[in-house]
C-alpha cells in the first residue's frame, strides 16, 4: 500500500510535465518543422497535451491494492481465518521467526487432572471458589476436577467465603479468606516451590497447579493437555520453509519440554516459565537481531507479545485481550491449516498486489506515449482519451477475480489429494 501511494502521488505530477513538454515539443514541430503559423501549432500541440492529461489515470493505481486486498479478506474468511486489515497481510509474507505459546495454542486447551493432592480435607470448596469464574485453560480444567469431587463428598462446606477473587496474568489467581491470601496457580507464585509434591509435578512432566493458604500449601494438581490437531505437521512445515519455531510458555520446563519432544521441536527452541513481560522482552529481542516475528498465542497474559510482533495471530478459543491484540483469528481447530494458508495467503496477496501495480505502470507509461504522438502515426486523440479510465480500471478487477479463482483452485487440488 505504501508503493500504491507512492506512485498516486508521482501520477499527476508526472502527467503535467508530461502535458507541458508534449506541448512545447509540438508547438516547436509545427512552427519550425512544418512551417505552421503559431496559434496553429499552439492549438495543435494543446489537444496532445489535453489528451495526455485526460488518458492519465491514477484511478487504477487507488483501486489496485483495495481490490486484492478484498479478494484476499474474502478468501480468507472461507479459508477460516479473520484478517484485521491489509497492514496485517502485508506484514505476514515476510516472517522469519514463528512463536508459540503453549497452552490453549500448540495444545487444545482442555486440561484433565492427572494427578490431585489435597493436603487439607475440605479444601475442595474453597478451591472451586477461587477457579469456578476464571477463563484460563488450567483453571477450568481444576473446576472440572473438583466440581466432579464435590458430588462424591459427603462432608458439608466449611463457612468460608472467598473475597476479592483477581487474576493475575501469568502467575495465577488470588482472594482472600478472612484476612488471609489464598493463591493458586504456580508454586512459585503460590510461594510452596520447595515442597516435596510440587519439585515431584514439576519434574513428572504436568502442569503444575498449587493452591496455598496463608503461606501453607492445602493442594496440588498435576494436569496434562494434548497437542492440537496439525500442531505437529505445522511445526514440520515450517522448519522445512527455513522459518525458526519458539516455544514461549509460562507452564513448568519439564511439560514444556515434553511437548517440544513430542512436536521434533529442538529443547533449546522451547523456553519455559515466561512471564507475560518475559516474551514480550523475547519478541523484542528477535526484532533487535532484525528479525520478523509472528507470535501466536490466545491468553490475556499472551497480551504484551501478541501488541509487539510484527505479525499476531490467535485461535478461537482465545480470550477478549488476545482478540484485541492479534491482527488474525483463526476460526477452526487446525493450527496447520490455518498458519500456512496465511502466509501463502500474504505471498500471494503481495504477487496480486505487484502485478496489479506493475499493470498501473505499464498502462500510464503507454498511454502518455501514445497520447503525446511519440509514436506519430499512431495517438490517443482526446475525444478518446476518456475511455482509458475503462481499459486502466478493468484489469484491476479481472486480476481480483483471477486472486479468488486462484484460491478456488487450490481448494479443489488439496480436496483431491
Amino acid at each position: 500500500q505504501d508503493l500504491a501511494d507512492k506512485l498516486s502521488a508521482l501520477v499527476l505530477p508526472a502527467a503535467l510535465i508530461s502535458a507541458c513538454v508534449t506541448f512545447l515539443t509540438w508547438t516547436l514541430i509545427g512552427i519550425y518543422g512544418r512551417h505552421q503559423i503559431a496559434r496553429v501549432a499552439c492549438v495543435n500541440a494543446l489537444l496532445y497535451a489535453i489528451a495526455v492529461i485526460i488518458v492519465t489515470c491514477p484511478c487504477a493505481i487507488g483501486l489496485a491494492i483495495p481490490t486484492v486486498i478484498a479478494a484476499a479478506t474474502r478468501v480468507a474468511i472461507r479459508e477460516g481465518l479473520l484478517v484485521r486489515s491489509a497492514e496485517t497481510l502485508q506484514a505476514a509474507h515476510r516472517i522469519d521467526v514463528v512463536a508459540l505459546d503453549k497452552t490453549g495454542t500448540l495444545t487444545q486447551g482442555s486440561f484433565a487432572v492427572k494427578r490431585a493432592e489435597i493436603l487439607v480435607p475440605g479444601s475442595e470448596h474453597i478451591i472451586s471458589d477461587l477457579v469456578k469464574d476464571n477463563q484460563h485453560p488450567i483453571a477450568r480444567g481444576i473446576s472440572r476436577y473438583i466440581t466432579e469431587r464435590l458430588k462424591t463428598l459427603s462432608q458439608k462446606p466449611a463457612n468460608l467465603a472467598v473475597t476479592e477473587i483477581s487474576s493475575l496474568p501469568g502467575k495465577g489467581i488470588k482472594g482472600m479468606i478472612s484476612g488471609f491470601p489464598l493463591l493458586g496457580g504456580s508454586a512459585s507464585f503460590a510461594g510452596i516451590c520447595s515442597h516435596p509434591i510440587a519439585t515431584e509435578l514439576q519434574s513428572s512432566g504436568l502442569s503444575l497447579f498449587a493452591v496455598s493458604l496463608g503461606g501453607y500449601p492445602i493442594a496440588f494438581f498435576g494436569l496434562v493437555d494434548t497437542p492440537r490437531p496439525g500442531a505437529a505437521s505445522l511445526v514440520a512445515e515450517l522448519a522445512q520453509q527455513g522459518k525458526q519455531v519458539l516455544v514461549l510458555s509460562g507452564d513448568t520446563p519439564a511439560a514444556v519440554q515434553q511437548l517440544a519432544t513430542d512436536l521434533d521441536i529442538p529443547v533449546t527452541s522451547a523456553r519455559a516459565s515466561l512471564s507475560p513481560e518475559d516474551k514480550e522482552r523475547t519478541i523484542m529481542k528477535l526484532q533487535a537481531e532484525g528479525k520478523r516475528v509472528l507470535f501466536i498465542g490466545d491468553g490475556t497474559n499472551d497480551a504484551p507479545a501478541l501488541s509487539c510482533a510484527d505479525f499476531a495471530m490467535t485461535v478461537e478459543s482465545g480470550s477478549d485481550v488476545a482478540f484485541g491484540a492479534a491482527g488474525a483469528v483463526l476460526l477452526n481447530q487446525n493450527i496447520h491449516r490455518g498458519v500456512v494458508i496465511l502466509l501463502n495467503l500474504a505471498t500471494s496477496t503481495r504477487t496480486y498486489s505487484l502485478l496489479a501495480l506493475g499493470w498501473c505502470v505499464v498502462y500510464n507509461v503507454f498511454a502518455i506515449l501514445l497520447a503525446s504522438g511519440s509514436f506519430v502515426r499512431v495517438r490517443i486523440e482526446p475525444r478518446w482519451a476518456g475511455l482509458g479510465e475503462v481499459l486502466s480500471i478493468l484489469p484491476i478487477f479481472i486480476i481480483g477475480l483471477a486472486f479468488r479463482a486462484d484460491w478456488k483452485l487450490r481448494d479443489r487440488f488439496r480436496a483431491f489429494i
